[in-house]
């Protein structure tokens, strides 16, 4: 693609999020590759098993790891008389500090 730099991505969690964004960027021309802790179905860009690989000589690094919620936020019904809650982020905390 003429005037587009074409970027070294990596992806850390292939789920439902992850795997719909890494093809997008594949498809898209960048150099992507995954890693995910669990067995992924067949993907269109390089996966590995291990974290460093994806982290290293990379531009880019996406996370997307789960953050689960309290099953009363899951959206099914209204919140707003609730107290607020956050995402529990201990997976995205447990990620960086292996990077």
């Amino acid at each position: 693609m003429l005037g587009i730099k074409m970027e070294k991505i990596g992806f850390i969690g292939i789920g439902k999020l992850g795997k719909d964004a890494a093809e997008v960027m594949f498809d898209a021309g960048h150099d992507v590759i995954g890693y995910d802790t669990r067995s992924i179905p067949d993907t269109k860009f390089k996966m590995t098993s291990q974290m460093k690989e994806v982290c290293e000589d990379r531009e880019i690094i996406f996370i997307a790891v789960p953050t689960p919620h309290h099953p009363d936020y899951d959206g099914s019904k209204p919140t707003s008389h609730l107290e607020p809650k956050d995402f529990d982020y201990s997976i995205v905390k447990s990620v960086l500090d292996e990077i």
